[in-house]
C-alpha cells in the first residue's frame, strides 16, 4: 500500500511514535479492523478552546486595525488556486489557507506578512501557529517547519522564522534553521516508514506517549502482560529484563532470584518480583490483593507514621489550569478536621480569581496555624506531591507565608502518606493512586460523575460558562472524598498489626518541639522580609519597566536561601520519598558503599568504601574532607531492598554529620569520624551503607553582608547601583554600535574600547568571547590599560582559580609594558593557603582583610558583598565567566563600582542552579543581560569575533552551530593538520553501535577510542605556533609526532570517564567536559556515552547539552571527533531547547566517518 502525501501533523504524531503513525494508517484503511478511537471528553473540551483562542486571535489583529484575510482551510485543487492569489494580494495576516506540494499539503492557521524579499515581491509570509499550550512543545515545532517548507514552493525560499500564539497571549519566534537538521531527520524516517509500510505486517505494540491511541494501546500491553504493567517500572529497566528474556509480568512473577542475567541490582530485582506476584495476584480492580511487609522492613514505611493526636487534619486542593489565560488556579483547598467534640467534619476555602486565590490560602494557613497552637504535636496530612508543590507555589506566586510554608516543610510537619503507604505495603495494582489504594480499606467506591483530577478540570469548566452553583457542590463533595480518604487511609495505617507491633517495640517518637529537627537552624527569614518590604515600598525612578524591574529584584534578594531551600527539600526527598532506584540515577546519593577497611587520618580514622563506579554521581572529587555527609544503613531482606533511617546524634533531633571525600581516581569514598564517634555509633557495623552530600549553607556566610544592603535600599540610606539598574534594563548604550561597526572585526581593538570604558558612567556594557578567541587575555591587557589610565578595578568571577589567573595575566601585561599598578587579592578562609602558592613568584598580594592602597582588587562575592566597599570605591567591576555568576551575585557585587563589564560567554558552561526561581531571577548574569541572543547584541557589548585557535574548518563548524556564524577563522590555523588514515582536521563523527542500552557509561566507545588513539599516537602533526590575538607575532610552522599529552578526551559523565581511564591507561588526558573548559590540544575526543534519551542519566538536556558539546569540540586545535551512537538521533525531545540539541547533533552526524 503506498501513501503518496502526507502533512504536518503526520510527522508530528510520527515523531512521538511510529506506533500511532501505523494506527492512523490502519484506522484510515478500510479493510483493517482497527477504528479510531473516540474522542473523551477532556479531548472535546481541549478542542472546543483551542477554536475559541484561534478565534481570539483573530480578534486581537482585528483589533490593531491589520488587514486580515481568513479562508475557509478547504482542501482541494481550486482552494490551492486561491492561495495564491490570497497571497499576492499581501495581506498583513492569512487565516486557514491550504499550502500544497509534492509530498506535503496542510492547512496553517495563520501566515503573517513580514519585510523580506520572495517571489511575491517585497515582503514574504511566515507561519504563525495557535496552541492552547502555555509552553512550546517539539511536536508543535516540526509542525511550523513543515508549513516553512510548505512555503517553499510559494515563496522561492524557506521562511528565517516561524511563530508560537501559545497559552495566555504569548507570542514567541523561533528560528527556522535551529531545528531544521533534526526535521530533516525526522522526515526522512517517516518517508522511509511509509515505503515500507504494509497494513499486513503485524504491529509491535510498545510503551509510551501514543496520543490519542494510548487507552487503545495500554489495553493490548495489559493483555499480552508486558512487564511495563509491574507498577514503578522504568522504561530502561523494562528493556534490561526484556534483554534478559523477562518480557511479562508472569515472567517476573517466576524470576529464579539466583539465577538471572538481569543487569539490575538484586534487591531491587526482589521489589519488582514482589509487585508482579500482587498484581498478578489480583483478578479484580475493585479489590486488589495487597500485603504488608514485615516489621523489618517498615524504616521508610509504618516506623514513619506520625503517632494518632487529636489536631490531626487531612487536606487536598483541586486546580484549574485556564487554557485561553495560561493562568493556574488554585480554585479549592478542602481540609478534613476533628472539632472539639471529637467528630471529623470538612472545611473548604474556594477561590475563583487570583485576589481570591490569594485570600483563600492565606485564610488557610492562618487556619492551620491556629490549629497549631491548640494541637502542637498534631500533623497536616496529605497524599502525593501535588499539595505539597501547590504550597510552595502559592506561596511564591503572592509573596505572602514563604517561611511559614518552608518552616511546614522542613520541620516536617507536613506528612505525604503517598510515600509511607508505598514502604508499608505492596498493593496488586500497576498504580499506588489513592482511588486504587482506598479499594482496601473503604467499603463504598467512587460512584461519583467526577471521579478523578481531569473529571474536576472539566467540571469546572463547565461551572465557567454555566454559573451553576450545583457543578461547585460536586466539586466539593468530590475534594472532601479526598480528604476522607485520606484520613481513612491513615487510621487503616494505624490499625494495622504491625504498626501495633513497631508502637511496643522500642519505636521512636520524634521530638514533640521538632521546629529545628535534623538540620541545624538556618535563618533564613531575614532576606525574604526585606524581599516584601522592597516589593511594597521601593520608589524606581527613570526606568521604563518600573514594576518589572522592582519585582524582579525582589525575587533576586533571597535567591541564596531559596537556593538552599530547595537543595534541604530535595535533601529530604532523598532520605524518605526515594525508592532505590532513584537514588541510583539522583547523582547526590553515593548508593551501595561497601566498607573495605579502616585507616588513620592524624588524630581520627577513615572508614574507606567501596562503590559501583558506574552510578551518577554529580559530587565533585575532593580530597581534603570539605563537604559534609549523612549515611543511611541498607539491609537487604528476604524479598525487599531497604534503606533504613539515617543515623542521627543521641538526642534524636540532628544528622550524624561526618566529613567526607570522594577519590575518583582510586574509586573510593572515605569518612572521616573520631575514635569516640565510631565506638558511640559503630558505623563499622554496616556491610552496606548509602551516603547523603548535606546540603551547603552558603548564604549563611554572606546572610548579614546582603541584609545589611537590602536594609540600607529599604530604609532609604543607599540605592541600588545605577550600573545595575541599567544592566536590569538591558538599554542600548550610546555611541557603542557606532564604536562596534568602527571596529568592524579589528583583531587588537583594546585601546578603542578602553577609551571607550573611560568615558562610560554608571553603565553596563559586556565582552562575549568565544573558545580560543583569548578572552581572558584581552580582558587582562583591558584592565592593564585602565588602570594605566588611572581608573581601580575590581574583579570577580565564579571561583578563586578564575580571578587568580586574570590578576596573574594583568600583573604580566603591567610589567611588560611599564604599567604601574598595585594588585591585591581579597582571600577567604578557604582559599589563602591555595593564593598564597598561587602567587608565591608574583608581586600580587592576598589575605583576607580590606585593604584601601589597591588599584586592582580580585575578589569573590563573598568579599564585594561587604559593607567595606559601600560607595563604588571601584571605577569598574569586571565579572570573569559571567555566564556562570547568578545575577544576585551581581546585585550585591554591584555597590563596589560605578560601571560593570561582563566578560564570558552563555554558550559555554553555565551557571549551576537548585532551585526553579521566578521569572528571570535564576539567569545568569550573562543570560540575562544577552536576554536569548547567541551573540551579544553590538549597542550592549562586544564580541571578539577571531579564534586564534582551531583550523578553519572547525571554526566553521562551531560558528554555524552556535554563534549565528559571526566567529571568523584565522586562516592561517589552516595548516594545523594530524597526519594518520583518518580525517587531518577539523570536526568527524565516528558512530559506535551499542551492543546494550547503555546509561551512563558505554564500554563499546572506550574500546573504540582505545583503538583510536593507537592509530594516532605517533603520528605527525603541525600547526601554527602563535595563539595569541596579536597578528603581528611571527608565524611559525612546527611540526611534532602525537603523544598521549596531546589528546583530550572528554565525556558527560563520571562513569564513563572511570571507564575511560581504566580502558586508555594513560594514552589521553581524561576528564569530564565540565573540568576542562578553558584547556586545549592538538587532538579532542568527545565520547557521548549514552545510547538513547531513556537510558541517558538526566536526559538528552545533558548529554547534548549545548554549552558542554561548544566546549568539548572546541578544544582542539587540529582535529575535534565525537564518538557516539547515532541512535540519539531518533530520541523524542521532552522539550524545544532539547530540539534544538538534537537538531546540532544531526548536524554533527552530516560528518560522520563510516570506514
Amino acid at each position: 500500500m503506498k501513501f503518496k502525501k502526507y502533512t504536518p501533523t503526520n510527522i508530528s504524531t510520527f515523531s512521538k511514535s511510529q506506533l500511532s503513525a501505523s494506527l492512523d494508517l490502519h484506522a484510515k484503511n478500510s479493510s483493517s479492523e482497527i477504528n479510531y478511537p473516540e474522542s473523551d471528553e477532556m479531548s472535546r473540551y481541549l478542542q472546543e478552546m483551542g477554536k475559541k483562542y484561534e478565534a481570539k486571535f483573530g480578534e486581537i489583529l482585528q483589533a490593531k486595525n491589520l488587514d486580515v484575510c481568513h479562508l475557509n482551510g478547504e482542501i482541494s485543487d481550486k482552494s490551492y488556486e486561491n492561495t495564491l492569489l490570497t497571497l499576492n494580494k499581501a495581506y498583513d495576516f492569512v487565516s486557514q489557507i491550504f499550502l500544497n506540494s509534492e509530498k506535503l499539503y496542510g492547512v496553517a492557521d495563520y501566515l503573517m506578512k513580514v519585510s523580506s524579499k520572495s517571489d511575491l515581491g517585497n515582503f514574504s509570509y511566515e507561519p504563525v501557529e495557535i496552541k492552547l499550550a502555555t509552553f512550546e512543545k517539539p511536536s508543535y515545532i516540526l509542525q511550523s517547519i513543515a508549513y516553512c517548507e510548505l512555503l517553499n514552493d510559494v515563496l522561492g525560499k524557506i521562511p528565517e522564522n516561524f511563530h508560537l500564539h501559545l497559552g495566555g497571549g504569548k507570542f514567541k519566534t523561533f528560528k527556522t534553521k535551529d531545528y531544521y537538521d533534526w526535521y530533516k531527520n525526522i522526515v526522512d524516517k517517516y518517508e522511509k516508514f511509509l515505503s515500507k509500510f504494509s497494513i499486513d505486517d503485524p504491529l509491535e505494540y510498545l510503551p509510551g506517549d501514543h496520543g490519542k491511541w494510548n487507552k487503545f494501546v495500554q489495553k493490548k500491553l495489559k493483555e499480552k502482560g508486558d512487564i511495563i504493567q509491574v507498577h514503578a517500572m522504568r522504561m530502561d529497566q523494562r528493556k534490561k529484563f526484556m534483554e534478559a528474556g523477562i518480557k511479562t509480568i508472569f515472567d517476573l512473577k517466576n524470576i529464579d532470584l539466583n539465577n538471572h542475567k538481569v543487569d539490575l541490582n538484586n534487591g531491587l530485582i526482589k521489589r519488582f518480583k514482589s509487585q508482579a506476584t500482587l498484581q498478578v495476584r489480583t483478578t479484580s480492580e475493585d479489590n486488589p490483593a495487597y500485603e504488608i511487609r514485615p516489621i523489618n522492613e517498615q524504616e521508610k514505611g509504618l516506623k514513619l507514621l506520625p503517632i494518632i493526636n487529636e489536631g490531626d487534619m487531612f487536606f487536598d486542593f483541586e486546580g484549574y489550569p485556564d487554557p485561553l489565560t495560561a493562568e493556574k488556579l488554585e480554585y479549592l483547598i478542602g481540609i478534613t478536621f476533628k472539632d472539639k467534640e471529637g467528630k471529623y467534619i470538612y472545611k473548604s476555602f474556594w477561590a475563583h480569581n487570583s485576589d481570591e486565590e490569594k485570600k483563600a490560602f492565606s485564610d488557610f494557613v492562618k487556619f492551620i496555624n491556629e490549629r497549631k497552637i491548640n494541637y502542637p504535636s498534631g500533623k497536616l496530612f496529605h497524599y502525593g506531591n501535588y499539595e505539597k508543590n501547590a504550597l510552595g507555589n502559592l506561596a511564591a506566586k503572592h509573596q505572602i507565608h514563604i517561611e511559614t510554608i518552608d518552616d511546614w516543610l522542613r520541620s516536617e510537619y507536613l506528612i505525604d502518606l503517598f510515600p509511607i503507604t508505598k514502604n508499608a505495603m505492596i498493593l496488586g495494582s500497576g498504580s499506588y493512586s489513592i482511588k486504587y489504594v482506598e479499594r482496601i480499606y473503604l467499603k463504598d467506591l467512587r460512584q461519583e460523575e467526577i471521579s478523578t483530577a481531569g473529571d474536576s478540570i472539566i467540571q469546572y469548566a463547565n461551572w465557567i460558562n454555566l454559573k451553576d452553583e450545583k457543578i461547585l457542590d460536586s466539586i466539593e463533595a468530590y475534594n472532601k472524598q479526598d480528604c476522607d480518604s485520606t484520613q481513612k487511609l491513615r487510621d487503616f495505617l494505624l490499625d494495622l498489626p504491625e504498626y501495633r507491633e513497631l508502637k511496643n517495640i522500642n519505636r521512636k517518637v520524634k521530638p514533640e518541639n521538632n521546629d529545628d529537627l535534623f538540620v541545624e537552624e538556618i535563618n533564613i527569614n531575614v532576606l525574604d522580609d526585606e524581599a516584601k518590604k522592597f516589593r511594597d515600598n521601593y520608589k524606581l525612578t527613570e526606568l521604563k519597566n518600573k514594576e518589572y524591574l522592582r519585582k524582579l529584584i525582589s525575587e533576586l534578594i533571597p535567591f541564596h536561601p531559596s537556593e538552599e531551600r530547595v537543595e534541604f527539600w530535595e535533601f529530604f526527598a532523598r532520605l524518605n520519598d526515594k525508592t532505590p532506584e532513584e537514588l541510583t540515577s539522583d547523582g547526590e546519593v553515593i548508593v551501595n558503599c561497601k566498607l573495605q577497611k579502616i585507616i588513620e587520618i592524624k588524630k581520627s580514622l577513615g572508614l574507606v568504601y567501596s562503590f559501583n563506579e558506574n552510578q551518577v554521581i554529580k559530587i565533585q572529587s575532593d580530597l581534603d574532607f570539605k563537604n559534609d555527609f549523612c549515611i543511611a544503613p541498607i539491609q537487604t531482606t528476604a524479598n525487599n531492598l531497604l534503606i533504613k533511617e539515617a543515623i542521627k546524634t543521641d538526642d534524636d533531633k540532628y544528622f550524624l554529620k561526618l566529613k567526607g571525600s570522594l577519590d575518583e581516581e582510586n574509586k573510593n569514598f572515605t569518612l572521616k569520624i573520631s575514635r569516640a564517634n565510631l565506638e558511640k555509633y559503630k558505623i563499622n557495623q554496616y556491610e552496606e551503607i548509602n551516603i547523603y552530600k548535606f546540603p551547603s549553607v552558603i548564604s549563611k556566610y554572606m546572610e548579614s553582608d546582603c541584609s545589611l544592603q537590602a536594609q540600607s535600599w529599604n530604609n532609604g540610606s543607599s540605592k541600588i547601583s545605577k550600573a545595575f539598574l541599567n544592566f536590569l534594563d538591558r538599554q542600548p548604550i550610546k555611541g557603542i554600535s557606532e564604536l562596534n561597526e568602527k571596529l568592524n572585526n579589528q583583531e587588537n581593538n583594546s585601546d578603542e574600547i578602553s577609551n571607550f570604558l573611560f568615558d562610560l558612567k554608571d553603565q553596563t556594557l559586556a565582552i562575549q568571547g568565544p573558545p580560543g578567541t583569548g578572552k581572558t587575555t584581552f580582558t587582562a591587557e583591558l584592565i592593564s590599560k585602565l588602570i594605566e589610565k588611572g581608573l581601580r578595578v575590581a574583579i570577580s568571577s565564579n571561583g578563586h582559580k578564575a580571578i587568580n589567573n586574570i590578576l596573574l595575566k594583568v600583573e604580566n601585561f603591567c610589567k611588560s609594558n611599564s604599567i604601574k599598578g598595585n594588585l591585591y587579592k581579597r582571600s577567604s578562609s578557604s582559599s589563602i593557603r591555595d593564593d598564597e602558592v598561587y602567587f608565591i613568584n608574583s608581586s600580587i598580594s592576598s589575605s583576607t582583610t580590606y585593604r584601601q592602597d589597591v588599584d586592582v582588587l580580585g575578589a569573590t562575592v563573598f568579599s564585594l558583598s561587604k559593607q567595606d566597599y559601600f560607595g563604588q570605591p571601584f571605577d569598574y567591576l569586571i565579572v570573569d565567566e559571567s555566564g556562570q555568576v547568578s545575577s544576585a551575585n551581581l546585585l550585591y557585587m554591584s555597590q563596589c563600582a560605578k560601571n560593570i563589564l561582563l566578560v564570558g560567554d552563555q554558550q559555554q558552561l553555565s551557571q549551576p542552579k537548585k532551585a526553579a526561581h521566578p521569572g528571570d531571577s535564576g539567569l545568569s548574569s550573562l543570560e540575562y543581560f544577552m536576554n536569548g541572543e547567541d551573540i551579544i547584541p553590538a549597542d550592549k557589548g562586544f564580541f571578539l569575533p577571531k579564534s586564534w585557535r582551531m583550523p578553519p574548518t572547525l571554526t566553521k563548524v562551531v560558528s554555524q552551530m552556535f554563534y549565528e556564524g559571526k566567529l571568523e577563522p584565522e586562516l592561517t590555523k589552516n595548516s594545523n593538520n594530524v597526519f594518520w588514515s583518518g580525517k587531518n582536521s577539523g570536526l568527524v563523527f565516528f558512530p559506535v553501535k551499542h551492543k546494550t542500552q547503555n546509561s551512563s557509561f558505554s564500554i563499546e566507545e572506550a574500546e573504540y577510542i582505545y583503538n583510536l588513539l593507537n592509530q594516532i599516537i605517533g603520528s605527525e602533526y603541525q600547526f601554527i605556533s602563535n595563539s595569541s590575538s596579536s597578528k603581528n607575532e611571527d608565524v611559525v610552522l612546527e611540526k611534532k609526532l602525537i603523544s598521549p599529552e596531546d589528546i583530550l578526551v572528554t565525556t558527560p559523565y563520571n562513569a564513563q570517564k572511570n571507564l575511560l581511564q581504566n580502558e586508555l591507561k594513560g594514552l589521553a588526558d581524561v576528564g569530564t567536559v565540565d573540568k576542562f573548559q578553558g584547556l586545549e590540544k592538538p587532538i579532542a575526543i568527545y565520547s557521548l556515552a549514552s545510547t538513547d534519551s531513556e537510558n541517558a542519566p538526566r536526559g538528552l538536556s545533558f548529554v547534548l547539552n549545548a554549552n558542554r558539546l561548544n566546549v568539548a569540540i572546541s578544544r582542539a586545535k587540529c582535529l575535534s571527533i565525537v564518538v557516539g551512537s547515532p541512535e540519539l538521533a531518533n530520541c523524542m525531545p521532552k522539550n524545544v531547547e532539547e530540539a534544538k540539541q538534537l537538531s546540532r547533533f544531526c548536524k554533527i552526524l552530516s560528518f560522520m566517518d563510516n570506514h
